[in-house]
Formats: structure tokens, sequence, C-alpha cells
């Protein structure tokens, strides 16, 4: 039976986004039996991630890292490794077959939404795995999508592998505390906060009196644009700003808030909101890219470039919460998107075994 390898290629220090993909699919394809090895450097040995593991073994990159970086996937190959993962795409020198996980293409359909040097690294990162992986698997048939436009060329070496969001514990006798509007994620244009900000100033004007806005999340490119737009409408005693926060601090505005608004502009995939849904609360959502694919119908949607759409969906979520059709369609997405599917949709891809 063939086996394969998990590069950590990403930070383990942060278990949001690309770093929650590989904390649960380390672990998920460890319960699959297939994963044989996992690829660290020497001093992340010890980390308390790989004391869980029930069948991989974890094997240290040899100093020089440069060195063994060539040498260790060759080696591999002749230990029977098929291939080896990298859940951010940073694929290592040649030596064994590689897989990559895409998680959006943002930097390509929105060029100016982050740093410029950020933006060339993304894109440079992608132009290697294009080149160079046996496989790329996505995390919605979105991200694929807008793969395959750019690089048509990949038809076949695409899989679609969605992401699990049973790592959520799902609180069922949660009510919203309504003490809050809760926004997460870093406050850069993509998330889209400008037009949050201008629809909420509209739901002051027009007498709504919603709850006090919380915008949780590090500051990142052209954070202080969106700053200043809150104290240009009027608002900094309305919406806040937290920085970035650790789970517990996290939890602690779920538990409390009202809803949660998500205007982002574009997602692969989308974890903040199941995230919302295990708290039971009303979500205001973009309907664009993976949101609409993944979550339509479960959530309060909106035209994320519409103003009057954005207050429209905030004050159904404020005044009508969560109706009996939401209620079902979510309780669907944690039934179709686990983190054990995903590694038996991954060992598939990666190992070429009939669906």
């Amino acid at each position: 039976m063939r086996s394969l390898a998990l590069h950590v290629d990403f930070d383990l220090n942060r278990p949001t986004g690309i770093g929650r993909y590989g904390f649960e699919i380390l672990r998920s394809l460890d319960r699959t039996g297939r994963l044989s090895e996992v690829w660290v450097n020497r001093d992340q040995v010890s980390t308390e991630l790989f004391k869980g593991l029930e069948n991989a073994e974890v094997v240290p990159f040899p100093f020089p890292r440069k060195l063994s970086e060539r040498l260790l996937p060759a080696l591999a190959a002749r230990r029977g490794i098929s291939i080896v993962h990298n859940p951010l795409g940073g694929l290592l020198p040649a030596g064994i077959p590689q897989s990559a996980m895409v998680h959006d293409m943002g930097p390509f359909l929105f060029p100016d939404q982050k740093d410029a040097s950020d933006t060339a690294a993304w894109r440079a990162r992608l132009a290697r795995v294009v080149q160079k992986a046996h496989v790329i698997v996505t995390n919605s048939r979105t991200t694929a999508d807008d793969l395959l436009n750019l690089h048509p060329e990949l038809e076949g070496r695409v899989r679609v592998t969605y992401l699990g969001v049973d790592h959520y514990t799902w609180h069922h006798d949660q009510v919203p505390g309504g003490k809050h509007i809760l926004l997460v994620g870093t406050v850069e244009p993509r998330k889209n906060y400008g037009a949050f900000i201008e629809a909420y100033g509209d739901l002051v004007a027009g007498g709504l009196e919603p709850p006090v806005a919380i915008i949780a999340g590090g500051d990142g490119y052209r954070a202080e644009g969106v700053r200043r737009l809150v104290i240009d409408k009027g608002l900094s005693e309305r919406v806040l700003f937290t920085g970035y926060l650790d789970d517990r601090r996290l939890r602690d505005l779920y538990s409390g808030a009202a809803c949660l608004v998500h205007p982002s502009l574009y997602e692969g995939f989308g974890l903040t909101i199941p995230e919302a849904f295990s708290w039971n609360l009303p979500v205001a959502s973009s309907d664009r890219g993976s949101l609409g694919e993944l979550f339509r119908g479960s959530v309060w949607s909106f035209d994320p470039g519409n103003r009057e759409s954005v207050a429209q969906a905030i004050r159904d979520a404020l005044q009508k919460g969560v109706t009996a059709e939401q209620t079902k369609a979510r309780k669907e997405v944690y039934h179709r998107f686990t983190w054990a599917n995903c590694a038996d949709l991954t060992v598939r891809a990666l190992l070429h075994e009939a669906t």
C-alpha cells in the first residue's frame, strides 16, 4: 500500500487560516494510516502537535537544512514514500513527487489588496507550484475554477479537497448575547471593512441603533485607511478595533455577539463563518467567491459592493436571527465538511485512487 509524507511548511504558532489547515490535515491524514512521515525542522520535533500522532513518524530535517532538503526527499522515495504534501505550497527541491494546497487566488484577482512584496511572494510560490507540483489540491470549487481559468493547462492535476469545519465545538444551547456586532479577520482591503462601515453608518443614521461593532483582527495592509474612515464617519465610539486576539479572547467575543458580519471581497473557503455557526450566531455575509458556493442559504447574503445590500443583510441578521431554513443548511455544512472527509479526498487525490 502506497503512503505519503507531509512537509510542515506552515507556521505552527498561528492555528488560523492556512495554519489551521496544516494542523487539521496532518492529524486527519495520520488517522487514515496512509501518512507515514511528517518532515519538520529540528527545533520543532518536540511540539505538542506531534505528540498525539497515532501512525506517522516525525522526521527532522538533518543539518544543514538546505542540503537535507535535497537528500530527505530522495531517501524517502527509497523508503517507499510515494509523494510529499506541502500545506502552504512550499515545495522542496526535486527528488520525490510533490503536492500542494492552493488556498485562494486573491493575489491574482485582487493584486492591489495586499502589500506588493507579499503579492509578489505569493505569486512566485504559486508559479513554482504550477510548474513543479504533481498534484494540486484546492479548498473549494471556486478556488479550483479560479486557478484553472488562469492556468487551463492544469486540467487533470487539480482536485478539490474541501476543508473541514468540525474542529469547532457546536454550542447547541448558546443564545446570541446581543452585546455587539462581530467582524473577524485582518484589517486589510480584501476584508472590505470599508463597505461595512458605510452600511453601519447608514443603519445608525436610519435610526436602527445597532449594537457597537467590534473588528477583531490585526492591522494589515492599508489598515490606517479603515481606521480613518471610522473617524471620518463619526463612529469612533461605535466601531472598535481589538488588534489580533488569541483563541480564548476571540471565543469571548463570539459568545457575546449579536451577529457576525463577513463583508470579504474574496475567500478561498472562509472558516470564520462556520465558527460563527458553532455559536448559533446569525451571519450576514458577502456572497462572493467561495462564500456563496459554500454558505449560501445558511446566512443572510449580500453584495459586498452595494452598501444598501450590506445594510439590509445586517438588519435581517439583527432582527430576524437564524431562520429554520438556515439552521437546516448549517447542519448540512457540518455534515458535509469534515476533516475526515478532507483527509479521504486528499489521499485519493495524492495517491491517484478512484473515488
